[in-house]
């Protein structure tokens, strides 16, 4: 479902999440303005020990997070182009895009090999840069 394919018949079983991928997920959810200010003190109060868990060098949350999943300085970029992207599309095809659900999206397919949620061919990254000024 990126952006918005029908799904295989039978669909593939799902990749087991474990604690990066909800904290991946969290990330993507701060990214596109939609992380509760609860759950951003919880992270927050986390920052330590993930820090020591992860074994980065960063001491801000996000910074954790990317550190220890060699984000790219341009993933921030992808996160919000495609949360516009498929939040318009989801609205032409008549229904919603909810941010959890985007944020579980993104991080499978930013997880699947060979994925490209994050290369940039081109001027596809001054593109999406564009858009996302757009809408700012």
């Amino acid at each position: 479902m990126w952006p918005f394919r029908k799904k295989p018949d039978p669909a593939p079983p799902p990749r087991a999440w474990g604690p990066v991928d909800t904290l991946f997920a969290t990330y993507v959810l701060d990214v596109i303005g939609h992380l509760t200010p609860e759950k951003e003190r919880s992270v927050m109060s986390m920052a330590p020990k993930l820090r020591q868990a992860l074994g980065t060098t960063a001491t801000e949350w996000r910074a954790v997070v990317a550190e220890a999943l060699h984000l790219s300085a341009t993933i921030d970029i992808a996160i919000l182009d495609l949360w516009h992207t498929n939040g318009d599309a989801a609205k032409a095809a008549g229904t919603t895009l909810t941010p959890d659900a985007f944020a579980g999206m993104f991080v499978e397919e930013y997880s699947k090999d060979g994925s490209r949620v994050d290369v940039w061919p081109g001027d596809a990254l001054d593109r999406a840069k564009a858009r996302i000024a757009r809408r700012s």
